[in-house]
């Protein structure tokens, strides 16, 4: 899968571009808010129809413009592939493929795949639920469309079901109001916690392989999936549902109080640990990166293996923090596998790994100069 080339009408600081792109190695160069980060932006919302940065569309749109487009063709498995997306100054766009308008966002999944590796994936090992949370649905989502649709029907119903227990609060309806929001939430919980075992099976022995080649430790990386609904990692469907049933009926009342859903595929987490240790409380800032950067290296591998071919790799300045002996180790991994695209303000780092094999692009205020 590859990127030939891709052109920004009135996107972020880019009144108008076009970069043909080279089918192995690309690097953009420039100061910082040059806009080298923008492009990897665009790239990524053609992939999956959202900005890995903001979440107002209209924030992408050049200042004092009304609109903005991202076109990008692609070569792949599927064949040759066209896209467009336009975003109105009113939040709204418009998505094309090969010229024919989707209806829906999630249709634009599986055509065009790609991993992005940012500063922010420590925050995968670091942060929050929601974090952790949204790279599991993300790449499984870019492997399984289906799954996007599930996402988004569980998010529709859970909304319904809040509102519904707030107007129980309210007085303005009873109790079994929720029975219809319950039956679907139960069923559709099911599935959505199914998708992310088996995600998480396939990636979890590809990232403690890659962590251990890329680190020298001898720590075990592995990755557990934690469910609200408590117990062990895998049920039958008939047990999964009787369970999140009963964990509903008992956290009922306490729902109500805050207008709220407590538990559920919304709230689930996943554990990251080194030798049975959680790394978020006891790994140093490089393993925590080391892990981050294996479990995006397990992404992409888990792509490929789910679609037959190697996603994109967009690396937005991610490897300052790599020492020449590992960034040597992990471009010996890629460098054949897949088309890269990295940004960095600074060419030297990356002069004994992959500079000879690039193309070069300069990047200022706006501006794409190749060669230089």
């Amino acid at each position: 899968m590859i990127i030939k080339s891709l052109e920004l009408e009135n996107f972020r600081n880019y009144s108008k571009a076009k970069i043909d792109i080279d089918p192995y190695i690309n690097i953009l160069v420039g100061l910082n808010a040059q806009g080298k980060t923008n492009i990897l932006e665009a790239i990524f919302l053609i992939a999956t129809s959202k900005s890995h940065r903001i979440q107002k569309n209209n924030e992408l749109i050049k200042f004092q413009e009304d609109h903005a487009l991202v076109s990008l063709r692609a070569e792949s498995l599927r064949g040759n592939n066209f896209f467009n997306i336009q975003v109105m100054n009113d939040n709204n766009k418009q998505i094309h493929v090969n010229g024919k308008r989707i209806k829906r966002a999630t249709e634009l999944l599986g055509y065009f795949n790609v991993v992005l590796f940012s500063p922010e994936d420590i925050d995968i090992v670091c942060g929050s639920p929601i974090d952790r949370r949204k790279f599991i649905d993300i790449f499984v989502s870019q492997v399984k469309p289906s799954y996007a649709v599930l996402l988004s029907d569980y998010y529709k119903v859970l909304k319904q079901r809040n509102k519904t227990l707030k107007d129980i609060s309210k007085q303005k309806c009873k109790e079994d109001m929720l029975n219809m929001w319950d039956e679907q939430l139960v069923n559709l919980s099911y599935t959505i916690v199914n998708e992310r075992l088996q995600a998480i099976k396939s990636i979890e022995e590809k990232a403690n392989k890659f962590y251990s080649y890329i680190s020298d430790y001898q720590e075990q990386l592995t990755i557990e999936y934690y469910s609200g609904i408590g117990g062990k990692d895998k049920y039958t469907a008939q047990e999964y549902k009787h369970i999140f049933q009963q964990k509903i009926k008992s956290s009922l009342k306490m729902d109500i109080i805050l207008g709220t859903t407590s538990c559920g595929p919304h709230r689930d987490d996943m554990l990251l640990k080194l030798n049975d240790k959680e790394a978020k409380l006891y790994a140093s800032q490089g393993q925590k990166r080391l892990v981050s950067l294996s479990l995006k290296y397990a992404e992409v591998e888990y792509i490929r293996e789910n679609t037959g071919e190697y996603p994109v790799l967009l690396f937005d300045d991610v490897l300052l923090e790599l020492d020449l002996k590992r960034k040597h180790k992990l471009f010996e991994e890629l460098i054949k596998k897949a088309q890269i695209i990295i940004t960095t303000t600074d060419l030297k780092r990356y002069q004994e790994v992959v500079v000879k094999a690039a193309t070069i692009f300069s990047i200022n205020q706006g501006e794409v100069i190749k060669g230089t």
